[in-house]
């Protein structure tokens, strides 16, 4: 398979001084990933630099985004795995941007996301700046977003983080080697990814100057709404991939909020009934067994990413 397919070669847009690279890891979406491309603002295209790191097993996306080398500085990046991280990470080796950003391919930004997100970087002294995710009317959703402006921090960043939504220094990302492999879609423990990214960051080299402000918003399908087998089964592996994460980085972790949502969520399986008790069934199952596999299994055996069809979730 060829590694690299950089569309751009071909007479096509170039950005002159971008500050930011926007690296999208894609796999078994393509519609989806040409609504988020073009939801860049034509004013913003100069600032922004676009990897895509393309992980389906057939060549379709190169004469799709091709029209779009004319409006954007984009790199096409094929790579023969099925790994979000190690994709995130393929894709960041590739650019000398002083910021990075990695935005699910089903994303959409917001009219005024990227000028936000540029201002506020440049005017702030800050290694991270973080916005929250919004449904089709605008209205924050699959999270409880803060409604003002904090911190992010170890006591924070349950509530005001996710992979889709931060802006983070390159440096500061190439200090710790980006992503671990290890965690996100495509392995044993399919979520996690960045929070377990930004707590080795706070191991490493504290302290980070990280901020989440309600001004930055990214579109973002809610996928976790309903009653089907499916919905419980994605809640059950989101909840698998943080019980492993708190395990490997449970001293540095708000302890006390994570037990009492555990027991919160207990307490509703055993008294509770319906969907809400199912769901927190699902939970409370999937966290454990990710803990208790992160702490049993041996290292090779809990950290060989798996090779599913499509890691979309």
């Amino acid at each position: 398979m060829t590694l690299v397919e950089d569309i751009t070669h071909r007479p096509g847009y170039r950005a002159q001084n971008p500050f930011c690279t926007l690296v999208i890891g894609t796999c078994g979406r393509s519609q989806e990933l040409l609504e988020c491309l073009h939801s860049i603002p034509n004013h913003e295209r100069r600032n922004y630099r676009v990897i895509i790191v393309d992980q389906n097993d057939a060549p379709f996306l190169a004469a799709m985004l091709e029209p779009l080398a004319q409006k954007i500085d984009l790199t096409h990046l094929r790579v023969p795995f099925r790994n979000a991280c190690r994709a995130r990470n393929a894709g960041a080796q590739l650019t000398s941007t002083p910021w990075l950003a990695f935005p699910d391919d089903d994303c959409r930004f917001l009219p005024d996301t990227l000028t936000i997100a540029r201002q506020r970087i440049a005017h702030d002294d800050l290694d991270l700046l973080t916005g929250q995710l919004v449904d089709e009317d605008e209205h924050p959703h699959i999270m409880s977003w803060p409604p003002a402006e904090c911190p992010v921090d170890p006591e924070s960043f349950e509530r005001c983080f996710a992979e889709s939504t931060f802006f983070l220094r390159k440096s500061v990302f190439d200090s710790v080697s980006g992503f671990d492999p290890n965690f996100g879609p495509g392995t044993r423990f399919p979520s996690a990814e960045g929070a377990e990214m930004l707590c080795r960051i706070w191991r490493k080299s504290p302290p980070l100057r990280g901020l989440y402000t309600p001004t930055i918003r990214f579109f973002h399908p809610n996928k976790d709404s309903g009653i089907s087998a499916e919905i419980h089964s994605r809640i059950e592996k989101f909840a698998f991939g943080e019980g492993a994460f708190t395990i490997r980085h449970f001293p540095i972790l708000p302890l006390k909020r994570i037990a009492h949502r555990l027991a919160k969520s207990a307490v509703g399986v055993v008294v509770g009934g319906g969907l809400p008790r199912r769901r927190r069934l699902a939970y409370v199952r999937g966290f454990f067994l990710g803990a208790l596999a992160y702490l049993i299994l041996p290292l090779q055996s809990r950290t060989t990413p798996a090779q599913p069809k499509s890691y979309a979730r």
